[in-house]
Formats: structure tokens, C-alpha cells, sequence
């Protein structure tokens, strides 16, 4: 069931909260987060404990703050530690391992503070960078790596990336055959036509194996696709340099 406040709408304030600061126990990583919070009036029931109520080691009344956000807090807490941004005081008298009971931020944690990438966790945030220019296959394939990496399944995720990605080129290559075919080269170079109806070509091809990739006959297609591909870029090697007068 979805919330308003959850993992992906309060990591990006936890990131934030991260940077510069040294190790801290979960009440000040609380506090962090929440102080953060009360700045940019973010969230539901803000607020600092009364003065006068004694010390507890914290700023801010958790009590008061709205169930799903303590709730998101701690959900973020586990996942600093799961992807090992945070260690927490291991189970130790040694002196050399004792850190006074406080978590430390490791560099992996650190480098992921300091970013200001988009976060793949916060899917409306990421999909912001893809407006309604932005190809409807693309934006499908990146919609799917993002549900695939929240969930886990990494390579799911760069499966889907990967084609995306495919898509992409393939749309780079369609706009780049009217130029390379209209351009205005020497009557007898013969560079520009071979590149025009290779890409026409090889884009065909691709997107016929791209279309059914479990198949036998996809990879036979993709094979005829690659070997086209090297051909022409022979052809339009030995061209250019005629061209150029350089062969």
C-alpha cells in the first residue's frame, strides 16, 4: 500500500542530511533528518521537543511527527545500512573497533551523500528528467528499470536500461540518415549514400531480432545484422578515404 511519506519521498532528505556530518547514533540521525525536514517544511507534525522536558539525547518529538514518516525513518535507516553506507559499533571491547557507540558513515556513504544525481528509489523524482519529448518505448523501458532496481532484480534492471538504451540509438540513427544522404560531398564520393542505407538497413534488421531475442531466428537475424554492419563499415571506410584522398 502506498503513503504519502515512504522510502523513496524521504530518501532524497536523507541523503542531504548525510553530507559533511561525522557518526552519529539513530537519535541523531533522526534529528538530522527531521531538522532537515522543519527547514523546508516537508512532512506532517515537525516539531521540537519542549524545553524544559529534560535530555534524552534528541531534539525533536518523534511522538509527534506522523506515523508514516517515523516509519520511513526507520526504513531508511536499514537501507544506509544494507548498501553499506553505515556501519554500525560492532559487538566489541576492543579498543581499536570501539566507536563510542555510534554508526560511522563509510566512503561508499559518503560518495552516495555527496551525489546529486537523481535517486532510482524515488521513481516520480527520476522520470522527472524524461518529459513528454522523450519517446514513449524509451520512457516504458526506463519505467521498467526503475521498478525492476527498487525491487531488487539488478540485472532485470539492466536488461531494461540496455534496451532503452537500444531504442535510443536507433532513434539517433533514423535522424542521421537525411543529413548523411543530403550531404553535399564530391559527384563522385559514394561515402554518403552507403552510410544513409546501412543505417536505414541495419536498423531494420535490428529491430526485427530486437523483436522476439528468445528465438532461434532472432539470433540468426542478429547475426546477418552484425555482419552486415562490419561490411558496410568496410565499405564506408575504403569511400571516405577515396573521398578524402587519402586511399
Amino acid at each position: 500500500m502506498s503513503t504519502e511519506f515512504d522510502l523513496p519521498w524521504i530518501l532524497p532528505y536523507v541523503r542531504e542530511s548525510l553530507r559533511g556530518r561525522g557518526n552519529f547514533s539513530f537519535d541523531g540521525f533522526a534529528d538530522g533528518i527531521f531538522a532537515l525536514l522543519e527547514k523546508v517544511g516537508a512532512g506532517k507534525g515537525i516539531e521540537k521537543r519542549p524545553i524544559g522536558t529534560g535530555y534524552t539525547g534528541y531534539t525533536y518529538n518523534f511522538d509527534a511527527a506522523h506515523h508514516d514518516i517515523r516509519f520511513a525513518v526507520t526504513e531508511a535507516f536499514y537501507y544506509l545500512e544494507q548498501n553499506r553506507f553505515i556501519l554500525r559499533p560492532l559487538p566489541t571491547n576492543a579498543p581499536a573497533f570501539v566507536s563510542g557507540g555510534q554508526c560511522q558513515v563509510t566512503q561508499r556513504g559518503q560518495d552516495w551523500a555527496n551525489n546529486v544525481d537523481p535517486l532510482p528509489e524515488d521513481y516520480n523524482g527520476y522520470m522527472k528528467q524524461f518529459g513528454a519529448t522523450t519517446d514513449d518505448v524509451v520512457r516504458e523501458y526506463i519505467s521498467e528499470a526503475l521498478h525492476t532496481f527498487i525491487h531488487g532484480t539488478y540485472f532485470a534492471s539492466a536488461v531494461m536500461i540496455g534496451a532503452a538504451s537500444e531504442k535510443a540509438i536507433y532513434l539517433l540513427a533514423d535522424s542521421l540518415v537525411p543529413a548523411l544522404i543530403d550531404r553535399n560531398l564530391p559527384r563522385n564520393s559514394s561515402l554518403a549514400v552507403p552510410f544513409g542505407v546501412a543505417l536505414r538497413t541495419s536498423r531494420k534488421q535490428s529491430a526485427a531480432g530486437h523483436a522476439s531475442p528468445s528465438s532461434s531466428n532472432s539470433r540468426m537475424r542478429s547475426k546477418r545484422t552484425g555482419s552486415a554492419w562490419g561490411s558496410w563499415h568496410s565499405r564506408t571506410s575504403r569511400s571516405f578515404k577515396r573521398a578524402t584522398g587519402s586511399l
